[in-house]
């Protein structure tokens, strides 16, 4: 009678406790459940060095507004905020979105690296190795990443950031990044620009130094053409020039026509912009050099 009795104790003092306490536990929950979304800091596992970090401000108030119809406390806050990013065009994926603290999310998966910009309405849109348009432009005179110009694309940018930026001109300027990529004289900036502006009608695709010297280089290095040096020799040429003045256009303002056995060196056109016109067809008096 006496054990029914210390039972019956312990019972109904737990049920009094839990009446009493209910109300606070239940406030609680609700407090933590109505977290206000923009107190929660976004972190990323692997942050690109180049990446601006008003960009990186911009992924974050995209996370609260996703989360602001959600407790920023739930799965489904999480959830949101994965497909929000994968969305951006800045993620070729992303493994996890995960929370590490009541105020803290961390989000980790794979930033697209962009490799040139392409100008565009005035623009200068940056694009991946595959063509996709990330979501950044500059226009203006503004600082840009030392990144190549790609000029005179035919078509249009895509209306969708991550979408691909479509054409035959684009692709064999994205091609030819890639072959010049490793080599110094394009690392170091010497090459500004690639200028596609003659492709569409002769499928020429041109290389615009900081000195406003113009390369030929020829077709898409990828298709190779009976008509043209093959893409390594053009290469060799090229690295000669340099080794002689430390310079891929050899120091001088002037056209410099790389697509034969023979290079062919010509004075630039008083009158050309290196940055917004095609050049002409006029051909002046050249000179000519052997190819190593």
């Amino acid at each position: 009678m006496a054990l029914v009795l210390v039972w019956g104790g312990v019972l109904g003092g737990l049920g009094y406790a839990l009446i009493t306490h209910l109300p606070t536990l239940r406030s609680h929950a609700a407090a933590k459940g109505s977290a206000d979304p923009t107190a929660i800091a976004i972190r990323f596992e692997e942050t690109p060095s180049w990446m601006p970090k008003s960009t990186l401000r911009q992924l974050a108030n995209a996370a609260h507004q996703a989360m602001a119809s959600a407790s920023p406390l739930e799965v489904e806050a999480l959830q949101r905020v994965h497909q929000e990013f994968l969305a951006s065009g800045w993620f070729t994926h992303i493994e996890q979105v995960r929370r590490t603290a009541s105020n803290e999310i961390l989000v980790s998966g794979a930033f697209r690296t962009p490799v040139a910009m392409v100008r565009s309405e005035g623009e200068d849109h940056l694009i991946d190795e595959q063509g996709r348009r990330l979501p950044l432009a500059y226009s203006g005179t503004g600082a840009r990443p030392r990144l190549p110009l790609i000029l005179g694309v035919a078509l249009p940018k895509p209306a969708e950031s991550g979408a691909i930026w479509l054409g035959a001109d684009l692709r064999a300027a994205l091609n030819l990044t890639a072959l010049l990529r490793q080599r110094v004289w394009f690392a170091n900036g010497q090459v500004q620009a690639i200028d596609t502006s003659r492709f569409a009608h002769e499928g020429i695709v041109e290389l615009v130094t900081d000195r406003s010297t113009r390369i030929v280089w020829g077709g898409d290095p990828n298709d190779r053409s009976l008509s043209e040096m093959p893409a390594d020799r053009k290469l060799a040429a090229l690295d000669a020039m340099y080794q002689v003045s430390k310079r891929v256009d050899n120091g001088g303002d002037r056209t410099i026509d790389i697509r034969f056995d023979v290079v062919t060196l010509a004075p630039s056109s008083p009158s050309s912009d290196a940055s917004t016109e095609a050049p002409t067809d006029e051909s002046p008096a050249r000179l000519t050099a052997s190819v190593p």
